[in-house]
């Protein structure tokens, strides 16, 4: 339902962003239906010129996010997904175990980094919440050189879903092929990349590196 208040004959609801977050300001100067105005923070958008309308002296632009500018949401800029994994000398472990990058649909991710070292986890969202957003992620740029015991597979090769109907999606695995580790190491890096898969606009692109060691002593025991 329009809002009722207008500039130029366009309601306020084509002009500021609803309040989804339901933590925008509110302008008791203005009610529809005996309830105060309410749009997204101006925090989570841009600014639109001023519309005439003022709340204590302050022009309700000064309040609300621009329609079409608010972003409560994205992928962390500093987002790091290294995939790094210790098995330790002397390790006598099956062959072929994987150690994983995962992004979950949760907003979260997931990174083994070997046998006796625990997974590292956190948020992928800017806020670590299951994205608004629907997603997808490629792998590019996948480079290593070292010992063949390592194998490294990416699970990306095209742009893949990620929201949140998906449950863990692995994007580079690591398989250590041998059955005893004695200085096996292999290095190198991919790129990981983000675009919104409704606009394609990508948000998202950084490089990451490879570290894999089994039974140097750089590895955990």
């Amino acid at each position: 339902m329009a809002s009722g208040f207008t500039i130029n004959g366009v309601d306020f609801d084509a002009l500021f962003e609803p309040d989804i977050k339901g933590d925008g300001p509110s302008a008791p100067a203005f009610t529809v239906n005996g309830v105060a105005l309410k749009y997204a923070a101006l925090a989570y958008g841009t600014k639109r010129a001023d519309v005439g309308f003022q709340q204590n002296g302050v022009d309700v632009s000064n309040l609300w996010a621009q329609k079409g500018s608010a972003v409560y949401q994205g992928v962390r800029p500093d987002l790091v997904l290294f995939l790094e994994v210790s098995i330790p000398q002397g390790w006598t472990g099956p062959s072929g175990l994987p150690y994983a990058v995962s992004m979950r649909g949760s907003g979260t991710f997931i990174i083994d980094r070997g046998p006796s070292t625990a997974a590292e986890t956190g948020p992928w969202t800017t806020d670590g919440q299951p994205p608004i957003t629907p997603y997808e992620v490629i792998v590019t740029d996948l480079v290593t050189t070292g010992d063949n015991a390592w194998q490294i597979t990416n699970n990306c090769t095209t742009w893949t879903p990620l929201n949140q109907s998906v449950g863990n999606r692995a994007i580079v695995t690591a398989n250590f092929n041998s059955t005893s580790a004695f200085n096996n190491v292999r290095e190198g890096s991919y790129r990981l990349r983000v675009r919104n898969a409704s606009t394609q606009a990508e948000v998202f692109n950084k490089v990451m590196n490879i570290s894999l060691v089994a039974g140097t002593t750089g590895g955990n025991s």
